[in-house]
This record gives C-alpha cells, structure tokens and sequence, in this order.
C-alpha cells in the first residue's frame, strides 16, 4: 500500500523533472541558464524526498507480505483438498439421491 503511494509520488518528481528538461530544450538560449536552474532545482527537491523515505518501513511490509503468501501457499493444499472432497461429497448425494 505504501510501495504503491511511493511509486506515484516518485514518478510524479520524475515527470516534474522530465518536464523541466523538456521545456529547458525548447527553450531559448537566454533562458536555458534560468531552466537549468529550475531543473537543478528539482533535482535537490527530488534528491531530498528521496533521502527522506524510510527504507526500513517499506521492508517491513514486504516482508509481512511474504509471510502472508507463504501462509497462503502453506494452506493452498489443505483448501484444495477440502473443495474437492466437498465435490466428491456432492456428486455423490446427487447420485445417492437420484436427481
């Protein structure tokens, strides 16, 4: 949930960046000193967030989401051979009882 909130909110600074280097090549070549700049500008903004994320939350919750799937995996067969017993079970009452 966080990874894909950190996803958007790093691809939101890299398209404020590839916007700022956009318009830094169409622009003139008197302005091309104030778009650099602006884009070395973002780049420190870019650069700060980066540092500011908390690398050891964001591995927490990958791993207690491994630990969900290897529950999952580890309980797959036990629901498999549940579903099929109900199956069995079910082909035959419907045999038993006629219909």
């Amino acid at each position: 949930m966080i990874a894909r909130g950190l996803c958007k909110r790093i691809g939101a600074v890299l398209v404020a960046v590839f916007f700022v280097l956009g318009t830094a090549t169409a622009a003139s070549a008197a302005e091309a000193e104030e778009m650099e700049g602006a884009m070395e500008s973002a780049i420190e903004r870019a650069e700060a967030y980066l540092d500011s994320i908390d690398v050891g939350e964001i591995k927490a919750q990958f791993e207690s989401m491994g630990e969900f799937f290897q529950a999952l995996i580890g309980g797959a067969p036990a629901v498999v051979m549940a579903v099929l017993a109900f199956l069995l079970l079910f082909m035959v009452l419907r045999k038993v009882l006629g219909r």
